[in-house]
C-alpha cells in the first residue's frame, strides 16, 4: 500500500510546503495519479480497491485541490512543457482563459495578454533573456 500512497504525500509536502506550489500542483497531482495506475497495472487489479482509491482521489482532487487556477499556474509554467513531456491540454488552457476573463475585462486587453502570452511561449522579447529562460526551469512561480 505505500506504492499507492506515496505520490500522494508526495503532492500533500507540495501543498503543505513554504513555497508557493501553485505552478507545480496540478503536475504533481498527475504525475501522482500516472505513479498510482502504473502500480495497479502492474498488479493487474482492476477490482474494488483500485475503483474505491480512484474515487476517494478524484472526489479530493475535484472538491479540495483543483482549482482553475491552479491550471493557470501551470500553463504559466513553461518548464513543464517540453523538458517533462507535459502537454497542455483542454483543461489547462480553459483555466488559463478563464482566468485571464476573470481577472481582465478589457478586450483590448485580451488581446495583449494573448499577444505577450506567445512572446513569452517562444522566448521572445525580454523572456529570451538567458536568466530569463533558466528561471523557467529553477525558480518557482512567485518567488524573486
Amino acid at each position: 500500500m505505500c506504492t499507492v500512497t506515496e505520490p500522494l504525500v508526495k503532492v500533500l509536502r507540495l501543498v503543505d510546503g513554504e513555497k508557493p506550489a501553485m505552478g507545480y500542483l496540478y503536475e504533481a497531482m498527475e504525475r501522482a495519479k500516472e505513479s498510482i495506475q502504473a502500480y495497479y497495472d502492474d498488479k493487474g487489479d482492476e477490482g474494488f480497491q483500485k475503483q474505491l482509491l480512484w474515487k476517494v482521489i478524484n472526489e479530493r482532487w475535484n472538491n479540495t485541490l483543483h482549482h482553475l487556477i491552479h491550471a493557470a499556474g501551470i500553463y504559466l509554467k513553461l518548464a513543464f512543457s517540453d523538458p517533462c513531456g507535459f502537454v497542455f491540454d483542454a483543461e489547462i488552457m480553459d483555466g488559463f482563459l478563464t482566468c485571464v476573463q476573470r481577472m481582465v475585462r478589457s478586450s483590448a486587453e485580451h488581446a495583449e495578454i494573448s499577444k505577450e502570452m506567445e512572446i513569452y511561449k517562444m522566448a521572445g522579447g525580454t523572456f529570451g533573456f538567458e536568466m530569463v529562460v533558466t528561471d523557467r526551469t529553477t525558480t518557482m512561480p512567485g518567488i524573486f
